[in-house]
């Protein structure tokens, strides 16, 4: 039953309720026929609003500051960019002058 839980979204089986309800209002006759497609669409359905949800939280992730400058006051977040900027100026030094290069995020060294 938690497995149930897990894979059917609330909101996909309220739309589909109302689907449901709607055609047994505008025609009764066809709810015997449409009601075994409902419940089919039901997993499907769920998963592509799990897959666009997870889409959104992991763009977010990408959007998101990669700092939180959240309860620091205007002079606390100038020091810390100005210590970010004097460390990044020092790295730009470094590598003009034929320093060693940083490691790279993308594994290619």
């Amino acid at each position: 039953m938690k497995m149930m839980k897990t894979c059917l979204n609330w909101k996909v089986l309220v739309g589909l309720a109302v689907v449901g309800v709607g055609t047994y209002l505008i025609a009764p006759e066809l709810v015997v026929a449409v009601v075994p497609f409902l419940l089919l669409a039901a997993c499907p359905l769920s998963m592509m609003f799990m897959m666009l949800a997870m889409r959104r939280d992991q763009d977010g992730d990408k959007r998101a500051p990669r700092e939180d400058h959240a309860g620091l006051s205007r002079e606390e977040r100038l020091v810390r960019l100005r210590w970010q900027h004097a460390t990044l100026a020092e790295q730009i030094d470094e590598l003009e002058r034929g320093g060693s290069s940083p490691p790279s995020d993308n594994g290619r060294g």
